[in-house]
């Protein structure tokens, strides 16, 4: 009974942490897609060709 409660916990703690992995790596992809994009220099030339 204790050793499969034990085996329960081990198993959630392992997905909790697969899923923590996961959101870490997405939310780390996104950042970085992000600056990229934010950094792209198309935007200042379409801002430019706006105040003309």
């Amino acid at each position: 009974m204790i050793a499969s409660l034990h085996l329960d916990i081990m198993e959630l703690y392992i997905n909790v942490m697969h899923l923590m992995i996961s959101f870490v790596v997405t939310s780390t992809l996104f950042s970085i897609y992000w600056l990229f994009c934010a950094r792209d220099p198309v935007v200042p030339l379409a801002e430019a060709e706006h105040h003309e």
